[in-house]
């Protein structure tokens, strides 16, 4: 689905950083990234700048909706895979739970 100025749907992740001790916020769908030694800081502070940066394209009409639909840096790439590859996990599952399979034998003694 992509992202309009009516509605937009950000996706993050927190994953640990290469400082030990330090955590890399994502937002996938505007390529913004941060650091921070606060998982819940980082959290509210990555959310707080995905929300801003959507308000100000929503409030300047010369802005394209594509700022809203744009990609990490590639070498966040294998961790946008690895969340992909989880998600389809999660939905396959979803939809196997909801699938019934039963045997009944039968034959012919009474």
């Amino acid at each position: 689905m992509r992202n309009t100025k009516e509605q937009a749907t950000f996706h993050f992740a927190i994953i640990p950083a290469k400082k030990k001790g330090s955590y890399t916020a994502l937002c996938f769908e505007i390529g913004l990234v941060m650091e921070g030694d606060d998982i819940f800081k980082l959290k509210a502070r990555i959310e707080k700048a995905a929300r801003n940066y959507f308000l100000t394209i929503v409030q300047d009409h010369e802005l394209s909706d594509e700022l809203l639909n744009q990609s990490l840096p590639k070498r966040y790439a294998p961790i946008l895979e690895k969340i992909r590859a989880e998600e389809l996990r999660k939905k396959w599952q979803d939809y196997l739970n909801k699938i019934f399979i039963w045997q009944r034998v039968v034959s012919q003694a009474v």
